[in-house]
């Protein structure tokens, strides 16, 4: 996920991500939490969570720019403007990158022709401090990426041929605009957000005649969530969340498969630490789709540290799920 923003896209078979359309300007840090995390995050993340962050704003405004090159006529430029204060913050971002490429064919064998990629980004996120105890903040990511590709050769011949006109294209659009707030000396802390991702992917020339040549997913999902720290060495956390995917199949301007499923959600979590060097977390969820039904998850983890010798010994036990996709339930080849 991006900013909270859960980026898998819902009309692949696999509702997954295309990690090769993603570029690493703007971004603060990269979190990766292990094991299975269904407890905080629902669907999917059976062995894992990859968190990914973007800059916050703060500080004068400042802007950047770099323009890098290399061979295959690879080059990359990206610019960068942030900045914010007690108010008001913003970070903005654009870049674009394109390299030739080479033919993934054998040349010996008449392919020449190079596979290209070129990749398009603007992202940013601004916030405003309504007052101390309130704030809204709006993310959004747009990426656009082309990508040629050669064909496999069912029959008699060179196993990949050249072909000048198939590309893949993807186009996709992440928004999140959130609304927090922080009471009685932030030891009450909730949110509420918005999350809307669309996807359109386009294969210019597909293997076989009849099948989809472009797919659109969409997810819609509001959440809530809400902190209360009991003392010092514990805090509650719940929350609650409504998804929505839709997926279509296209085959030029005809619907082939057209799908949509829903979720309800609610999830609680405790977290205490002892001598402040033995923390505990466990939580349970609850998940209700209306195609696949219910599901229930939980999670628990502890840590313990040793500052003296700078090690620490930690465990989990838990459990996560995937509820099918729309392919795999409903699209051509699906199964109900």
């Amino acid at each position: 996920q991006i900013d909270g923003i859960p980026v898998n896209d819902p009309s692949n078979p696999t509702r997954g991500f295309d990690f090769s359309t993603l570029s690493v300007d703007n971004i603060d840090r990269i979190e990766i939490l292990r094991g299975p995390q269904s407890v905080l995050y629902g669907s999917d993340p059976l062995g894992g969570v990859v968190n990914i962050i973007t800059v916050r704003g703060s500080g004068p405004t400042r802007l950047k720019a770099s323009v890098m090159g290399g061979s295959y006529g690879t080059t990359q430029e990206s610019i960068t403007a942030s900045g914010g204060g007690d108010r008001a913050y913003f970070s903005l971002s654009g870049s674009y990158f394109n390299s030739n490429g080479i033919s993934q064919g054998n040349a010996l064998r008449g392919n020449t022709e190079p596979d290209g990629f070129h990749n398009g980004t603007v992202g940013g996120r601004v916030g405003f401090n309504v007052s101390e105890e309130w704030n809204i903040d709006y993310v959004f990511r747009y990426n656009d990426a082309h990508l040629d590709i050669d064909d496999y050769n069912f029959g008699p011949g060179p196993p990949v041929i050249d072909n000048l006109l198939r590309a893949n294209l993807t186009r996709a659009f992440f928004q999140r605009v959130q609304l927090q707030n922080t009471a009685f000396d932030d030891l009450i802390r909730q949110k509420v957000g918005f999350i809307l991702t669309n996807y359109n992917r386009k294969d210019t020339a597909p293997d076989f005649p009849g099948l989809p040549d472009q797919y659109l997913g969409q997810t819609r999902e509001v959440d809530y969530q809400f902190n209360m720290l009991l003392a010092a060495n514990n805090e509650v956390t719940a929350g609650a969340s409504y998804l929505v995917e839709d997926g279509n199949a296209l085959l030029g301007a005809a619907t082939l498969d057209k799908a949509s499923q829903n979720d309800a959600s609610a999830y609680i979590q405790d977290r205490w630490t002892f001598f402040d060097r033995w923390v505990n977390t466990i939580g349970v969820r609850w998940d209700q789709y209306n195609l696949a039904g219910p599901a229930q998850t939980y999670r628990y983890t502890s840590l313990l540290r040793f500052d003296e010798t700078n090690t620490s010994l930690h465990g989990s036990i838990g459990t996560g799920f995937r509820a099918p996709s729309l392919a795999e339930l409903l699209f051509q080849y699906g199964n109900p």
